[in-house]
Protein backbone atom coordinates (compact mmCIF):
# COMPACT_ATOMS: atom_id res chain seq x y z
CA UNK A 1 0.00 0.00 0.00
CA UNK A 2 3.07 2.36 0.82
CA UNK A 3 4.62 1.12 -2.99
CA UNK A 4 1.68 2.40 -4.20
CA UNK A 5 1.42 5.29 -2.78
CA UNK A 6 4.83 6.35 -3.10
CA UNK A 7 4.40 5.55 -7.18
CA UNK A 8 1.01 7.81 -6.77
CA UNK A 9 2.98 10.83 -5.62
CA UNK A 10 6.04 10.17 -7.65
CA UNK A 11 3.11 10.41 -10.52
CA UNK A 12 1.53 13.61 -9.66
CA UNK A 13 5.17 15.11 -9.45
CA UNK A 14 6.00 13.94 -12.85
CA UNK A 15 2.38 15.23 -14.46
CA UNK A 16 3.55 18.60 -12.89
CA UNK A 17 7.37 19.15 -13.80
CA UNK A 18 6.75 17.66 -17.28
CA UNK A 19 3.66 19.56 -18.00
CA UNK A 20 1.31 17.04 -19.16
CA UNK A 21 -1.85 18.18 -19.75
CA UNK A 22 -5.38 17.32 -18.11
CA UNK A 23 -6.11 14.23 -20.62
CA UNK A 24 -2.32 12.75 -20.20
CA UNK A 25 -2.80 12.81 -16.35
CA UNK A 26 -5.77 10.72 -17.15
CA UNK A 27 -4.09 8.30 -19.25
CA UNK A 28 -1.12 8.02 -17.33
CA UNK A 29 -3.26 7.40 -14.00
CA UNK A 30 -5.27 4.57 -16.72
CA UNK A 31 -1.89 2.90 -17.64
CA UNK A 32 -0.01 3.27 -13.90
CA UNK A 33 1.94 0.49 -12.70
CA UNK A 34 -0.10 0.06 -9.87
CA UNK A 35 -2.16 -3.31 -9.03
CA UNK A 36 -5.43 -1.83 -9.02
CA UNK A 37 -7.41 -0.78 -12.32
CA UNK A 38 -8.58 1.94 -13.82
CA UNK A 39 -12.63 2.99 -12.50
CA UNK A 40 -14.65 2.84 -15.51
CA UNK A 41 -15.80 6.51 -14.96
CA UNK A 42 -11.98 7.42 -15.65
CA UNK A 43 -12.19 5.30 -18.74
CA UNK A 44 -15.35 7.14 -20.07
CA UNK A 45 -13.89 10.55 -19.78
CA UNK A 46 -10.97 9.03 -21.92
CA UNK A 47 -12.83 7.80 -24.73
CA UNK A 48 -15.09 10.88 -24.68
CA UNK A 49 -11.84 13.13 -25.07
CA UNK A 50 -10.62 10.74 -27.98
CA UNK A 51 -13.27 12.58 -30.16
CA UNK A 52 -11.09 15.88 -29.97
CA UNK A 53 -8.47 15.95 -32.57
CA UNK A 54 -6.32 17.70 -29.76
CA UNK A 55 -6.87 15.29 -27.07
CA UNK A 56 -6.69 12.13 -29.45
CA UNK A 57 -3.27 13.13 -30.25
CA UNK A 58 -2.23 13.76 -26.40
CA UNK A 59 -3.88 10.27 -25.32
CA UNK A 60 -1.57 8.14 -28.44
CA UNK A 61 1.28 10.10 -27.63
CA UNK A 62 0.93 8.92 -23.85
CA UNK A 63 -0.33 5.71 -24.85
CA UNK A 64 2.19 4.98 -27.41
CA UNK A 65 5.24 5.36 -24.77
CA UNK A 66 3.33 3.02 -22.74
CA UNK A 67 2.55 0.10 -25.10
CA UNK A 68 6.26 0.31 -26.02
CA UNK A 69 7.60 0.15 -22.61
CA UNK A 70 9.14 -3.08 -21.58
CA UNK A 71 10.52 -4.98 -18.42
CA UNK A 72 9.38 -4.31 -14.51
CA UNK A 73 6.96 -1.74 -16.45
CA UNK A 74 4.91 -4.68 -17.86
CA UNK A 75 1.60 -3.20 -15.87
CA UNK A 76 2.49 -0.32 -18.71
CA UNK A 77 2.04 -2.34 -21.31
CA UNK A 78 -0.85 -4.25 -20.24
CA UNK A 79 -2.57 -1.41 -19.20
CA UNK A 80 -2.18 0.18 -21.91
CA UNK A 81 -3.26 -2.66 -24.08
CA UNK A 82 -6.10 -2.68 -22.15
CA UNK A 83 -7.16 0.81 -22.33
CA UNK A 84 -6.21 0.86 -26.68
CA UNK A 85 -9.12 -2.01 -26.50
CA UNK A 86 -11.41 -0.23 -24.29
CA UNK A 87 -11.11 2.60 -26.80
CA UNK A 88 -11.88 0.55 -30.13
CA UNK A 89 -14.71 0.17 -28.66
CA UNK A 90 -15.52 2.95 -27.34
CA UNK A 91 -13.48 5.72 -28.55
CA UNK A 92 -12.86 7.95 -31.93
CA UNK A 93 -12.71 5.98 -35.24
CA UNK A 94 -9.48 7.32 -35.75
CA UNK A 95 -8.07 5.32 -33.08
CA UNK A 96 -8.82 1.71 -35.10
CA UNK A 97 -6.88 3.76 -37.79
CA UNK A 98 -3.66 4.35 -35.07
CA UNK A 99 -4.37 0.53 -34.28
CA UNK A 100 -3.78 -0.56 -37.65
CA UNK A 101 -0.91 1.38 -38.15
CA UNK A 102 0.75 0.52 -35.27
CA UNK A 103 -0.26 -2.96 -35.44
CA UNK A 104 2.87 -4.34 -36.22
CA UNK A 105 3.69 -3.39 -32.66
CA UNK A 106 0.59 -4.98 -31.50
CA UNK A 107 1.59 -8.24 -33.42
CA UNK A 108 5.29 -8.04 -32.06
CA UNK A 109 3.70 -8.09 -28.25
CA UNK A 110 2.43 -11.74 -28.78
CA UNK A 111 5.84 -12.54 -28.12
CA UNK A 112 5.90 -10.32 -24.94
CA UNK A 113 8.44 -12.05 -22.04
CA UNK A 114 9.35 -10.65 -19.16
CA UNK A 115 10.63 -13.40 -16.40
CA UNK A 116 11.68 -12.47 -12.81
CA UNK A 117 14.49 -13.72 -10.95
CA UNK A 118 12.38 -16.65 -9.54
CA UNK A 119 11.49 -17.86 -12.90
CA UNK A 120 8.43 -16.28 -13.17
CA UNK A 121 6.99 -15.10 -16.19
CA UNK A 122 4.85 -11.97 -16.00
CA UNK A 123 4.09 -11.61 -20.01
CA UNK A 124 1.31 -14.07 -20.02
CA UNK A 125 -1.15 -11.49 -19.85
CA UNK A 126 0.31 -9.07 -22.77
CA UNK A 127 0.97 -11.84 -24.52
CA UNK A 128 -3.10 -12.47 -24.80
CA UNK A 129 -4.70 -9.39 -24.39
CA UNK A 130 -2.79 -8.61 -28.06
CA UNK A 131 -3.89 -11.82 -29.58
CA UNK A 132 -7.23 -10.29 -28.52
CA UNK A 133 -6.47 -7.01 -30.25
CA UNK A 134 -4.93 -8.27 -33.29
CA UNK A 135 -7.63 -10.89 -33.82
CA UNK A 136 -9.86 -7.98 -33.56
CA UNK A 137 -8.20 -6.21 -35.74
CA UNK A 138 -8.09 -8.35 -38.25
CA UNK A 139 -11.84 -8.77 -38.02
CA UNK A 140 -13.62 -6.44 -38.99
CA UNK A 141 -16.76 -6.90 -38.81
CA UNK A 142 -16.81 -8.33 -35.46
CA UNK A 143 -14.86 -5.16 -34.43
CA UNK A 144 -18.48 -3.27 -36.10
CA UNK A 145 -20.28 -5.32 -34.20
CA UNK A 146 -18.43 -4.80 -30.68
CA UNK A 147 -18.52 -1.20 -31.26
CA UNK A 148 -22.96 -1.33 -31.93
CA UNK A 149 -23.06 -2.81 -29.20
CA UNK A 150 -24.11 -1.43 -25.85
CA UNK A 151 -23.58 -4.28 -23.32
CA UNK A 152 -19.52 -5.20 -24.20
CA UNK A 153 -17.62 -2.72 -22.03
CA UNK A 154 -15.81 -2.50 -18.92
CA UNK A 155 -15.89 -6.22 -17.58
CA UNK A 156 -15.31 -8.05 -20.92
CA UNK A 157 -12.04 -5.41 -21.36
CA UNK A 158 -10.70 -5.86 -17.55
CA UNK A 159 -11.91 -9.53 -17.42
CA UNK A 160 -8.13 -10.04 -15.68
CA UNK A 161 -8.73 -9.47 -12.19
CA UNK A 162 -9.13 -5.77 -12.12
CA UNK A 163 -10.99 -3.44 -9.69
CA UNK A 164 -15.22 -2.45 -9.84
CA UNK A 165 -15.98 0.82 -11.02
CA UNK A 166 -15.44 3.25 -8.31
CA UNK A 167 -11.77 2.27 -8.68
CA UNK A 168 -11.80 0.55 -5.18
CA UNK A 169 -11.76 -3.58 -5.12
CA UNK A 170 -13.65 -5.67 -2.82
CA UNK A 171 -11.77 -8.49 -0.66
CA UNK A 172 -13.14 -10.84 -2.84
CA UNK A 173 -12.81 -9.02 -6.17
CA UNK A 174 -8.79 -8.66 -4.68
CA UNK A 175 -8.63 -12.66 -3.41
CA UNK A 176 -9.60 -13.72 -6.81
CA UNK A 177 -7.35 -11.43 -8.54
CA UNK A 178 -4.69 -12.60 -6.05
CA UNK A 179 -5.89 -16.10 -7.02
CA UNK A 180 -5.51 -15.89 -10.35
CA UNK A 181 -2.77 -14.35 -10.92
CA UNK A 182 -0.97 -16.95 -8.60
CA UNK A 183 -2.04 -19.58 -11.06
CA UNK A 184 -0.78 -18.09 -14.07
CA UNK A 185 2.45 -17.56 -12.65
CA UNK A 186 2.46 -21.08 -11.25
CA UNK A 187 1.19 -22.09 -14.80
CA UNK A 188 4.55 -20.30 -16.58
CA UNK A 189 6.61 -21.83 -14.49
CA UNK A 190 5.05 -25.13 -15.90
CA UNK A 191 5.31 -24.00 -19.41
CA UNK A 192 8.57 -23.07 -19.18
CA UNK A 193 9.41 -26.48 -17.02
CA UNK A 194 7.28 -28.48 -20.31
CA UNK A 195 9.87 -26.08 -22.40
CA UNK A 196 13.38 -27.16 -20.86
CA UNK A 197 12.35 -30.72 -21.18
CA UNK A 198 10.96 -30.40 -25.50
CA UNK A 199 14.79 -28.80 -25.42
CA UNK A 200 16.50 -31.86 -23.52
CA UNK A 201 14.20 -34.30 -25.09
CA UNK A 202 15.03 -32.38 -29.02
CA UNK A 203 18.78 -32.68 -27.92
CA UNK A 204 18.78 -36.07 -27.19
CA UNK A 205 16.97 -37.35 -30.09
CA UNK A 206 19.83 -35.57 -32.27
CA UNK A 207 22.40 -37.40 -30.10
CA UNK A 208 20.58 -40.99 -30.67
CA UNK A 209 20.38 -40.10 -34.30
CA UNK A 210 23.99 -38.73 -34.77
CA UNK A 211 25.35 -41.55 -32.91
CA UNK A 212 23.17 -44.54 -34.23
CA UNK A 213 22.43 -43.53 -37.65
CA UNK A 214 24.21 -46.70 -39.17
CA UNK A 215 22.80 -49.04 -36.68
CA UNK A 216 19.26 -50.00 -36.17
CA UNK A 217 17.46 -48.31 -33.76
CA UNK A 218 16.52 -49.63 -30.27
CA UNK A 219 14.18 -47.12 -29.76
CA UNK A 220 11.01 -46.43 -31.24
CA UNK A 221 9.36 -43.18 -30.88
CA UNK A 222 7.41 -44.23 -28.31
CA UNK A 223 10.27 -44.62 -26.15
CA UNK A 224 11.03 -41.09 -26.16
CA UNK A 225 9.38 -37.97 -24.54
CA UNK A 226 5.70 -37.51 -26.26
CA UNK A 227 4.89 -33.92 -25.95
CA UNK A 228 1.85 -34.88 -26.85
CA UNK A 229 1.04 -36.62 -23.51
CA UNK A 230 2.11 -33.81 -21.54
CA UNK A 231 -0.82 -32.01 -20.18
CA UNK A 232 -1.00 -28.37 -20.59
CA UNK A 233 -3.46 -26.29 -18.43
CA UNK A 234 -5.23 -23.66 -20.51
CA UNK A 235 -4.39 -20.20 -19.75
CA UNK A 236 -6.26 -18.77 -16.69
CA UNK A 237 -7.74 -15.88 -18.31
CA UNK A 238 -9.30 -17.22 -21.12
CA UNK A 239 -12.91 -18.07 -20.99
CA UNK A 240 -13.04 -21.99 -21.40
CA UNK A 241 -11.30 -22.15 -17.51
CA UNK A 242 -13.54 -23.13 -14.83
CA UNK A 243 -13.34 -19.99 -12.81
CA UNK A 244 -16.17 -18.47 -11.77
CA UNK A 245 -16.38 -15.17 -13.77
CA UNK A 246 -19.57 -13.33 -14.20
CA UNK A 247 -18.19 -11.16 -16.64
CA UNK A 248 -17.14 -14.07 -18.31
CA UNK A 249 -20.62 -16.27 -18.75
CA UNK A 250 -22.04 -12.72 -19.41
CA UNK A 251 -19.31 -12.29 -22.49
CA UNK A 252 -20.05 -15.74 -24.22
CA UNK A 253 -23.76 -15.23 -23.80
CA UNK A 254 -23.26 -12.01 -25.38
CA UNK A 255 -21.44 -13.52 -28.21
CA UNK A 256 -23.96 -15.71 -28.74
CA UNK A 257 -26.66 -13.48 -29.30
CA UNK A 258 -24.25 -11.16 -31.27
CA UNK A 259 -23.51 -13.91 -33.88
CA UNK A 260 -27.48 -14.26 -34.26
CA UNK A 261 -27.85 -11.03 -35.62
CA UNK A 262 -24.76 -10.28 -37.22
CA UNK A 263 -26.17 -9.67 -40.66
CA UNK A 264 -28.65 -7.28 -38.76
CA UNK A 265 -26.01 -4.98 -37.28
CA UNK A 266 -23.59 -5.08 -40.01
CA UNK A 267 -26.35 -3.47 -42.24
CA UNK A 268 -27.16 -0.97 -39.36
CA UNK A 269 -23.34 -0.16 -39.25
CA UNK A 270 -23.13 0.23 -42.77
CA UNK A 271 -26.41 2.22 -42.97
CA UNK A 272 -25.11 4.53 -40.04
CA UNK A 273 -21.77 5.23 -42.08
CA UNK A 274 -24.07 6.13 -44.56
CA UNK A 275 -25.57 8.61 -43.00
CA UNK A 276 -22.63 10.01 -41.82
CA UNK A 277 -21.14 10.08 -45.14
CA UNK A 278 -23.68 12.32 -46.50
CA UNK A 279 -23.94 14.45 -43.43
CA UNK A 280 -20.33 15.37 -43.95
CA UNK A 281 -20.96 16.03 -47.65
CA UNK A 282 -23.74 17.93 -46.60
CA UNK A 283 -21.68 20.15 -44.42
CA UNK A 284 -18.61 20.24 -46.88
CA UNK A 285 -21.46 21.85 -49.08
CA UNK A 286 -22.21 24.10 -46.76
CA UNK A 287 -19.05 24.91 -45.70
CA UNK A 288 -17.56 25.56 -49.36
CA UNK A 289 -20.99 27.68 -49.93
CA UNK A 290 -20.29 30.15 -47.13
CA UNK A 291 -16.31 30.07 -48.26
CA UNK A 292 -17.98 31.12 -51.50
CA UNK A 293 -20.09 33.87 -50.23
CA UNK A 294 -17.44 35.17 -47.68
CA UNK A 295 -15.08 35.79 -50.80
CA UNK A 296 -17.74 36.97 -52.55
CA UNK A 297 -18.04 39.58 -49.90
CA UNK A 298 -14.53 40.11 -49.63
CA UNK A 299 -13.69 41.15 -53.44
CA UNK A 300 -17.28 43.41 -53.39
CA UNK A 301 -15.58 45.24 -50.10
CA UNK A 302 -12.64 45.41 -51.96
CA UNK A 303 -14.37 46.62 -55.14
CA UNK A 304 -16.25 49.01 -53.29
CA UNK A 305 -13.06 50.36 -51.40
CA UNK A 306 -11.14 50.46 -54.91
CA UNK A 307 -14.29 52.38 -56.61
CA UNK A 308 -13.90 55.04 -53.35
CA UNK A 309 -10.41 55.31 -54.29
CA UNK A 310 -10.77 55.94 -58.12
CA UNK A 311 -13.73 58.52 -56.97
CA UNK A 312 -11.34 60.93 -54.14
CA UNK A 313 -8.29 60.70 -56.98
CA UNK A 314 -11.00 62.12 -59.94
CA UNK A 315 -12.15 64.27 -57.34
CA UNK A 316 -8.45 65.74 -56.12
CA UNK A 317 -7.87 65.53 -60.06
CA UNK A 318 -10.82 67.98 -60.37
CA UNK A 319 -9.71 70.18 -57.41
CA UNK A 320 -6.58 70.68 -59.09
CA UNK A 321 -7.41 71.87 -62.16
CA UNK A 322 -10.11 74.23 -60.66
CA UNK A 323 -6.88 75.98 -58.71
CA UNK A 324 -4.72 75.53 -61.81
CA UNK A 325 -7.77 77.23 -63.56
CA UNK A 326 -7.90 79.84 -61.46
CA UNK A 327 -4.15 80.94 -61.11
CA UNK A 328 -4.21 81.56 -64.58
CA UNK A 329 -7.25 83.75 -64.71
CA UNK A 330 -5.68 85.40 -62.16
CA UNK A 331 -2.21 86.06 -64.06
CA UNK A 332 -4.48 86.96 -67.06
CA UNK A 333 -6.71 89.35 -65.76
CA UNK A 334 -3.35 91.29 -64.34
CA UNK A 335 -1.66 91.49 -67.71
CA UNK A 336 -4.61 92.64 -69.39
CA UNK A 337 -4.96 95.77 -66.79
CA UNK A 338 -1.22 96.67 -66.63
CA UNK A 339 -1.38 97.31 -70.58
CA UNK A 340 -4.25 99.55 -70.87
CA UNK A 341 -1.94 102.85 -71.03
CA UNK A 342 0.06 101.81 -74.03
CA UNK A 343 -3.35 100.37 -75.97
CA UNK A 344 -4.75 104.00 -75.60
CA UNK A 345 -1.06 105.55 -76.82
CA UNK A 346 -0.93 102.97 -79.62
CA UNK A 347 -4.97 104.59 -80.83
CA UNK A 348 -4.07 107.72 -80.56
CA UNK A 349 -0.45 107.32 -82.87
CA UNK A 350 -3.20 105.67 -85.33
CA UNK A 351 -5.67 108.78 -85.47
CA UNK A 352 -2.88 111.29 -85.97
CA UNK A 353 -1.07 109.59 -88.61
CA UNK A 354 -4.58 109.47 -90.81
CA UNK A 355 -5.33 113.68 -90.14
CA UNK A 356 -1.70 114.04 -91.01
Amino acid sequence: MASQVGKKILRQTKNVTKGYSEIQVKVREATSNDSNCPSNQLLMEIAQASNSQIQLQEILEILDKRINDKGKNWRHVFKALSLLEYLLYNGSEYVISYAHDNIYIIRTLKEFQYIDDRGRDYGANIRQKSREIYELLSNESKLIEMRISKNNRYDNIYSYGFDSDDGASTTNERTNYDTNLQIAIELSEKEAQIEKLKREANKKNENLIETDKNEEPTTTPGNLLSFDEIPVTNNPFSFDNNFTNTAANEYLRQQQMQQQQQEQLRQQMFQQQMFQQQQQQQQEQLRQQMLQQQMLQQQMQQEKMRQEQLRQEQLRQQQQQQQQQQNSESMFGSSFDGGAPAKNFIHEVIINNKNN
